[in-house]
């Protein structure tokens, strides 16, 4: 994927440990882990991470549109005690739409916005269930050990059309499926458990330590 990407050859490659990765492990910590924006992390049940990948012009969709019924999420994160975390990709935090919605639903004390000044790998040890699209963060997650994921994409098929997807995704992806809002809430109160993840860390991490969660 990289040599094709980046248009180098195998002799220009090292096969070691991804970078970005080495900042799983419990030990990193530039900033407090136990409280963060005011959330008291321990006092939570489960802590959910929804991390989208970026979206272009060619395939925007609207968050107010992945969450069309937000009153009933907030629903099941008081039921269950869990905090939902929204990690948006950089590129879009800051868009028009997205400062709207943070400011409609930023005083739910179950929703925590994340401050990009903060590495949300870090905290990948604190993460019960992650929500992912298209993003490589799904690789990520999986080393470290989180192993309820969801893939939420209601947009599958125009994202595949316009933007194209490197892998078959239900090949080298894995755990629940949600195409819409009700289906991503019904994998909420499931276990995602990713069948195929020797697989995949055999795939993407075979020249490394295939866990950095220990």
């Amino acid at each position: 994927h990289f040599i094709e990407e980046m248009r180098l050859n195998s002799d220009q490659m090292i096969r070691g440990v991804y970078p970005r990765n080495l900042s799983i492990t419990a030990d990193t910590a530039t900033f407090d882990h136990k409280v963060i924006n005011n959330k008291i992390m321990n006092s939570y049940d489960n802590v959910i991470l929804y991390a989208p990948t970026y979206r272009d012009s060619t395939n925007k969709i609207s968050i107010f549109s992945l969450f069309p019924e937000i009153e009933q999420l907030k629903a099941y994160l008081l039921e269950t005690n869990s905090l939902f975390i929204f990690k948006l990709h950089h590129f879009e935090e800051n868009s028009k739409e997205f400062l709207e919605f943070k400011q409609v639903n930023s005083s739910f004390d179950n929703f925590l916005f994340w401050e990009p000044e903060k590495d949300i790998y870090e905290i990948f040890h604190l993460i019960n269930i992650a929500i992912v699209d298209y993003s490589s963060i799904f690789y990520d997650l999986l080393q470290a050990d989180v192993n309820n994921i969801i893939r939420y994409v209601p947009d599958f098929v125009s994202y595949n059309e316009t933007r194209g997807i490197k892998f078959d995704y239900m090949e080298y992806s894995g755990g629940g499926i949600a195409y819409n809002f009700n289906e991503l809430i019904s994998c909420l109160k499931n276990n995602n458990n990713i069948k195929n993840k020797e697989f995949l860390l055999d795939t993407f991490f075979g020249y490394t330590e295939k866990k950095l969660s220990d």
